[in-house]
């Protein structure tokens, strides 16, 4: 009889671990995504959620970090800058998820166009953020890295907006091969640029190293840019009526 008792009891109560369990992970793994009412902050190597609105949070540098595969954030998340293959940098946490969202949808429009493997592991679909970067600082910058990528990365922000629509109008199969490589310059630019946020944080003091690396990014969206007319020329930006035959 007592026997039967405490298995009954043991039954009933392992449901209601696994349930406090899970939420009391859940709230220490990541922000809420959708209202926003917590965010990173990242300080001496360590990752810690902050209960709050990051909108209104008084930080100048946030990001948000980019993965190939979905992660989980620990306690510490302190791996996770070492696991991350890029970064979205900007002066405020709605920058940075703006950007991300836009990325989002160019990178759905891209697949949907081109194909499921066309983009590669390079993803934006899984992220960690928005986070607040403390201590980073841009103190010792002679060559201005920080400004000519964030200068860069606008003028590339500018080129997927007035692109996305392109994608998503048009028909992939109607597309010409030179319509297809410019497009993978638009996605190799994006993704090298997160690439460089990435190296900026990691090796700072590496000035030569970085300047050599974001000379080489500069052409492309030169490119990207100059391409725009003869691209949007071919693609629609707007979805075209489809005209009835009459039979």
């Amino acid at each position: 009889m007592r026997r039967a008792f405490f298995f009954i009891l043991a039954f009933l109560w392992a449901p209601l671990c696994w349930a406090v369990s899970k939420q009391t992970a859940a709230s220490v793994a990541a922000p809420q995504r959708d209202s926003y009412t917590s965010y990173y902050v990242y300080r001496r190597d360590a990752l810690q959620v902050v209960n709050g609105d990051p909108d209104g949070a008084n930080y100048a540098e946030w990001q948000v970090w980019l993965y190939a595969n979905s992660v989980r954030v620990s306690r510490s998340g302190s791996g996770l800058a070492y696991a991350r293959w890029g970064a979205i940098q900007g002066p405020s946490a709605r920058a940075v998820r703006k950007q991300l969202a836009a990325y989002q949808q160019f990178e759905r429009a891209y697949t949907k166009f081109f194909g499921a493997n066309a983009w590669g592991r390079s993803t934006f679909s899984y992220s960690v953020g928005p986070i607040a970067v403390v201590e980073q600082g841009q103190k010792d910058d002679p060559y201005g890295l920080h400004w000519k990528i964030d200068l860069l990365n606008q003028r590339l922000e500018s080129v997927v907006a007035e692109l996305r629509s392109s994608l998503q109008n048009g028909e992939g199969n109607e597309a010409p091969a030179l319509v297809q490589q410019f497009f993978e310059q638009v996605r190799n630019s994006m993704q090298d640029v997160a690439c460089f946020y990435d190296k900026l944080s990691r090796l700072p003091a590496e000035h030569n190293y970085l300047g050599q690396i974001l000379a080489r990014l500069t052409p492309g969206v030169n490119q990207a840019e100059s391409a725009i007319p003869k691209v949007t020329a071919i693609l629609p930006t707007v979805k075209l009526p489809v005209t009835e035959r009459s039979p």
